[in-house]
């Protein structure tokens, strides 16, 4: 059955591409392209003041890949990226960059998904690999030069989530500050940061006392819980990850349907009216799949219009 075309009406001729579902399009993408240039340049300035291209010969390549900023600018770089060519593709009406749009999101889109599974699959084996990344690049470059970003993003997470360490306070000795050796005289040896404590202010409810973890890594489970956190932040996160997605994951894919069919609604109105905003973090994750799913159903469904409505002008031109 042939597709019903749309009439624009100044000029009266029949046209495939829904008017609607391109500027939707245009501006969604413009929104997430401007977005993503504002974190390059983040990145970018972030980059150039750390000093961390002074130091490249005594950093890994894992500390490289997972060092704060890099990961800004990549994935400013990405976004800029992909919402580039879905703004110009539906602007312009050009085929070839919405193939390579829709095709990007749903590469996303499933490279997500697998991950997903995997973690939730695999969940023992998974938390351990990433205890072991986190100790060789976040917890062994804290306190570095250049690294600074990556040292305030530790101290907020172990504060938000009352962790210590990737797997537990002892995890500070890979550490060169915090190492529990015989070589380490520094008076940090055997402590941990002082976001680790569950009073920073033990001294002076005015200032922080940076000391509060001092020699903590000589104390047993039992001796430092009073002290510090004694979870780490990967099980913590993860916690916090399977408390709130659990849930709602068997949602998705209802919502993402249903949204899309409300493709000229806002969709953070659309959750509310669906009843989402009494859950918690889930909702986020809930929205951000869902606009992922109905970007690439609109990006296909013009990429489709805009074949129709070639395949029509020829048939035009040939007539004549």
């Amino acid at each position: 059955m042939a597709r019903k075309p749309y009439r624009h009406r100044s000029s009266g001729k029949f046209n495939y591409v829904n008017r609607w579902i391109k500027y939707l399009l245009c501006v969604t993408n413009f929104y997430f392209m401007m977005a993503g240039c504002l974190l390059f340049v983040l990145g970018v300035i972030a980059f150039a003041e750390s000093g961390i291209v002074n130091r490249k010969n005594s950093i890994s390549l894992l500390q490289w890949i997972f060092n704060l900023t890099v990961l800004v600018l990549g994935v400013g770089l990405i976004t800029t990226c992909v919402a580039f060519t879905g703004f110009i593709g539906s602007l312009r009406e050009n085929q070839c960059l919405l193939k390579f749009y829709y095709i990007s999101l749903a590469l996303l889109f499933v490279c997500e998904t697998v991950i997903g599974v995997f973690f939730f699959v695999y969940r023992e084996s998974a938390i351990s690999r990433i205890e072991e990344v986190v100790k060789k690049t976040f917890i062994s470059q804290y306190r570095e030069i250049g690294f600074e970003d990556s040292t305030n993003f530790v101290d907020f997470i172990q504060v938000e989530l009352q962790c210590c360490g990737a797997k537990s306070y002892n995890d500070w000795t890979e550490n060169r500050y915090f190492s529990c050796n015989s070589t380490n005289i520094s008076s940090k040896a055997c402590g941990v940061p002082y976001s680790c404590c569950k009073r920073m202010n033990n001294i002076n409810e005015n200032v922080i006392n940076t000391s509060c973890g001092h020699g903590v890594q000589n104390l047993s489970p039992p001796q430092a819980a009073p002290l510090v956190w004694t979870v780490g932040c990967v099980q913590a996160l993860a916690s916090l990850l399977e408390a709130n997605v659990v849930p709602v994951s068997c949602a998705v894919s209802g919502i993402a349907v249903l949204q899309a069919s409300l493709a000229l609604m806002n969709v953070k109105q659309s959750a509310r009216l669906l009843g989402l905003e009494s859950l918690p973090a889930a909702t986020d994750l809930v929205l951000q799949t869902s606009m992922k799913l109905l970007a690439i159903l609109l990006a296909k469904a013009l990429y489709t219009q805009i074949g129709d409505q070639l395949r029509l002008l020829q048939q035009e031109g040939l007539m004549r």
